[in-house]
């Protein structure tokens, strides 16, 4: 029963429609209803004025249940730390002012909602492993907290009709156990079928969650009753995954001795390309109770185990479905909502191209995008009072993540498009931008560097590899205006620094070689030649081509090698007279130069030729290809027999379409059937590589301009309303509209805005967003529709369902990189109300380059936004503005003095919120090691490649330490304190760490 015990007013008994209040909190408030089992409701609970909270107040919400029959089972539960019941509880504070969830009664009887102040609790102190030290002791959350009576409430209690229908769930309440798990309506029989669930932990803390990895998950059941196995995949999408999700499947009944078995995972050092490392299932984990299940592995993904991690969270799972069987999807999703894409399949190979495509794109998507929220390295984030603590490896997207990105952007390109994983190929999108930092030492360039230093590290791979990866996606994208100059920087990049020898694919079995590293420089500077017009980057580009042919037959690595020079030459470098045209021009028509530059052509195209039938000769019976270059007798090359691998398959098929030849070449045609015959039931390719990610970009690029895809486009009367439509079928077709990123139908997405459900609402900010994300052949907004749009985004930032408000502010921040709304925006923080200026912050959470781009929002009045947020009435706010203000210091110098000067005043001055000061502690040791952590140092005789300006922040501190007027005490026991967060981490390579300077 309620842990308040204080009498509390009954306002309401017995109601049948829906129900609001409005009250002053006193000493409680309560209110009764009478509800069937399986009726449905939707409750809303608000601080309407979380600014005027005092400081630290706590207000608890509490909803009680009749005792459920058999609901008592006294054993442990392995790791299930819930207890099966209809009760649930959360504590409302100014940085969690809401909390909206929908619930589903379990039984008939009487249900009780009760709000009440806290005032005398001992709230647990987060312990999360990667912080172990006692910085979090510097300020722990109180004990005794002030008294909130007179606070402003609402509460809301909305009858719902239907949760289910028309291919969409809404997840409910109590579902915290195996046996009070959501039955899942996948329906009978063997056809292939989607359902996609929409879900809420509104229940859990948000901002500072000390039960990260042992609260209250959601579960969801499985009968299947098809007659064949299939495939089951799950994808969790978000709109803001600043923190790590997962999804866990598991099995009715008790595992066997085999399954409980502990399996010792291989090294992978004794394994290559030709014996790639066995994959080794974890032992079954169980947890026991009156529906006893444990953990089921069968049709696992690869990518599914830990990498550079010491937990595993991944928002991505695949599974067999055996006929007959009972299954069951945890999902820990920490967020306010979140939508579960669950897919009941017939598992690959296909004899259908096409089919294999889309399948291996949807998984491109969704695995990668995995991988990302849950950053190797140790760098993931379970709590949002966290920040990263490692510049290099947060802001990085590796060599083999990039493949998100280029890996899906020819079939994009050739009449695919994402169906499914939308929200990941946005954030992905962003991604690839974000992790090219602004040089500091090379001038007007970008880096992607995971290693010290800031400009060099391993960034010239990684920043060839993101360059490339830009020039891929703006073939058919439209990049946001703060994006647009990123292309030009890692050009400018490219001419500035040595082509290194090789590209990391996450190990052996992809991108090495020298001729993939010419090949990425090369597309790099051909666009901004043709962007441009700028002789240096067609020289440079000429610079690769020359390079590329200077490998010849026997300074290359592997058959990609062969393949990678292939596609330059045919698909990449300019035709016979618009090269020596311009070879004239660049020369002033020097007549050496162009008669050099015609013998070059000649050579290059010979050894195109010269490699295509080498190429041909080295393919297997199989129809594949290996990684092997061969022997030569004479001028014949005889290969040497090995097992196939897809990358080199995939890359061979590249190069034979570049160089003319179609899917009816008998060379191509045992490529393609060969990739057919072996892609993982799941959608990957791979043999050899850890992930996999680049391996299969090949395939998907390969098949995709082989077999283009046939998306029919979308028809507008397929998203207007229909006379009679039911709640759930509304919600389904917004949903549908917000994946179509058309900017003609951008007014139905507002008038969806407009929706007294908060689920529709926030589909329709997500596809406002989606907006952002435009085909080149798509449709443009005009000014008024943007207007509009940005207008609409704004209302959202206060809306009083916390994931309501998420969709909205990250579609703002999309249209912001696009260079719109920023009047706006500064107009929402001027006037906006508390939960309209934090998500004003939260919006600004981000990077992007104002200089380059030439944005219309001036670098110094951004940061006198920020400036001013750290000083906000609202805890909300001040915690999230140094969060924004750290970001966007390392990407704009032209913001750096106005933030040095306000964070070094912040410092020395008292913050009477708890959680808003660990977000200081956090984001002041983000910001204080921008130039690397203790075990990732720029330093020495890299000096000239150091952040200047934060040498001034640290000058301007000590001046803080030196001043007289009594803040020094504090500044001290604040700097002390960031200098023990992330104690004794040690990332080495671009993970987390602690201070180091």
């Amino acid at each position: 029963m309620s842990r308040i015990t204080k009498s509390f007013l009954l306002l309401a008994c017995c109601l049948t429609a829906a129900s609001a209040a409005s009250f002053r909190l006193e000493e409680a408030w309560g209110s009764e209803r009478q509800l069937r089992a399986g009726e449905a409701v939707r409750i809303h609970v608000q601080v309407d004025d979380p600014a005027a909270l005092p400081p630290n107040a706590r207000i608890a919400v509490e909803w009680d249940a009749p005792e459920l029959p058999g609901a008592a089972f006294e054993g442990e539960r392995g790791d299930l730390h819930a207890r099966r019941g209809g009760d649930w509880s959360k504590t409302l504070h100014a940085l969690d002012p809401d909390v909206t969830l929908v619930y589903r009664a379990p039984v008939d009887g009487k249900y009780v909602l009760r709000v009440a102040a806290v005032t005398d609790r001992e709230d647990p102190l987060p312990a999360f492993h990667r912080d172990l030290g006692r910085a979090p002791l510097a300020n722990p959350l109180p004990v005794h907290t002030p008294d909130p009576s007179g606070a402003a409430m609402t509460v809301e209690i909305t009858p719902l009709e239907a949760l289910a229908g028309a291919g969409v769930l809404l997840e409910a309440e109590p579902n915290d156990t195996p046996e009070q798990a959501v039955d899942l309506p996948l329906g009978d029989g063997d056809a292939d079928r989607e359902l996609r669930v929409l879900g809420s932990q509104d229940e859990l803390e948000y901002f500072e969650n000390a039960q990260s990895g042992k609260g209250p998950d959601d579960w969801y059941r499985i009968v299947y009753r098809g007659s064949k196995t299939k495939l089951l995949t799950a994808n969790l999408q978000v709109a803001e995954p600043v923190l790590s999700g997962r999804i866990r499947v598991y099995k009715a009944g008790t595992p066997s001795a085999e399954e409980l078995a502990p399996s010792e995972p291989p090294k992978r050092e004794d394994f290559g390309n030709a014996n790639p490392v066995p994959y080794v299932h974890p032992p079954a984990e169980t947890i026991p109770g009156p529906e006893p299940v444990y953990t089921y592995y069968d049709g696992r993904d690869i990518n599914e185990r830990i990498h550079q991690q010491d937990d595993n969270f991944r928002a991505f799972v695949a599974r067999r479905l055996h006929p007959g069987e009972t299954y069951y999807l945890r999902v820990e999703s920490n967020q306010p909502a979140y939508e579960l894409e669950l897919r009941v399949i017939d598992p690959a190979p296909y004899d259908d191209p096409r089919k294999a495509v889309a399948l291996s794109v949807d998984y491109q998507l969704a695995e990668v995008d995995a991988w990302l929220i849950h950053r190797p390295r140790n760098i993931a984030i379970h709590t949002r009072v966290r920040d990263g603590s490692s510049l290099f490896g947060e802001a990085c997207m590796s060599c083999h993540t990039q493949s998100g990105v280029w890996g899906v952007a020819d079939a994009f390109r050739n009449g695919y498009r994402a169906e499914r994983a939308l929200q990941s190929q946005r954030r992905l999108i962003n991604t690839m931008y974000e992790s090219l930092r602004p040089t500091i030492k090379l001038e007007d360039a970008a880096s992607n560097t995971s290693l010290a230093p800031n400009d060099l590290g391993d960034a010239p791979a990684g920043s060839r590899v993101a360059g490339r990866n830009i020039v891929q996606h703006e073939r058919t994208f439209r990049p946001k205006a703060l994006h647009s100059y990123q292309q030009r920087r890692t050009a400018n990049y490219v001419l500035q620094t040595a082509d290194p020898k090789g590209i990391n694919a996450a190990g052996k079995g992809s991108n090495f070689g020298p001729n993939v590293v010419f090949k990425f420089a090369a597309e790099i500077l051909e666009r901004a030649w043709r962007d441009t017009g700028n002789p240096k980057y067609f020289l440079g580009m000429e610079e690769k081509a020359r390079a590329v042919l200077a490998t010849g037959d026997d300074q290359l690595k592997v058959v990609d090698d062969l393949g990678h020079r292939i596609e330059f030459f045919y698909g990449l470098f300019p035709k016979r007279d618009e090269y020596l045209r311009t070879v004239a021009e660049v020369s002033d028509g020097d007549p050496r130069r162009v008669e050099d530059a015609a013998a070059f052509y000649l050579l290059f195209e010979q050894q195109a030729q010269k490699d295509v039938t080498r190429l041909r000769a080295l393919q297997q019976d199989s129809g594949g290809w290996g990684f092997d270059l061969g022997l030569t007798e004479g001028d014949v090359w005889k290969r040497l027999d090995e097992e196939p691998d897809a990358a080199p398959t995939g890359v061979s098929l590249i190069a034979l379409h570049a160089a003319g030849f179609g899917p009816d070449d008998p060379a191509v045609k045992g490529g393609v059937d060969w990739l057919l015959a072996n892609q993982f039931e799941y959608g990957l390719w791979n043999k050899a590589a850890q992930t996999g990610f680049v391996t299969n970009a090949y395939a998907i690029r390969a098949l995709s301009k082989l077999f283009p895809g046939t998306a029919r486009p979308y028809a507008r009367a397929a998203f207007e309303p229909k006379a009679g439509e039911s709640a759930v079928e509304t919600l389904a077709r917004v949903r549908a509209l917000q994946a179509t990123g058309r900017a003609d139908f951008a007014d139905l997405m507002i008038d969806a805005a407009a929706s007294d459900d908060p689920e529709v609402r926030r589909y329709a900010y997500l596809g406002l967003a989606g907006l952002t994300v435009a085909r080149k052949d798509d449709p443009e907004l005009s000014d008024a529709m943007r207007t509009q749009v940005v207008q609409t985004l704004i209302a959202g930032l206060g809306d009083g369902v916390k994931g309501v408000r998420e969709a909205a502010f990250w579609g703002l921040r999309q249209h912001l990189l696009d260079d719109a709304g920023w009047p706006e925006l500064l107009a929402a923080y001027a006037s906006g109300d508390a939960r309209t200026r934090q998500s004003v912050v939260q919006a600004l959470v981000t990077r992007a380059d104002l200089s380059g781009p030439r944005a219309s929002m001036a670098p110094d009045d951004l940061a006198k936004l920020l400036a001013r947020a750290m000083e906000d009435a609202h805890p909300g706010v001040r915690a999230y503005s140094f969060k924004a203000a750290w970001r966007w210091w390392v990407w704009n110098p032209g913001v750096r003095d106005t933030l040095n000067q306000a964070w070094a005043d912040h410092l020395t001055r008292p913050e009477t919120n708890v959680m808003a000061e660990t977000a200081l502690r956090y984001s002041t040791a983000s910001m204080l090691m921008v130039n690397g952590q203790i075990a990732n140092q720029t330093g020495g005789d890299n000096l000239d490649q150091q952040y200047p300006e934060l040498s001034e922040l640290y000058e301007l501190l000590e001046r803080r330490r030196a001043a007289s007027d009594g803040s020094a005490a504090l500044l001290d026991r604040r700097l002390a304190a960031v200098a023990a967060t992330h104690f004794q981490e040690r990332g080495g390579d671009g993970g987390p760490g602690q201070m180091g300077y």
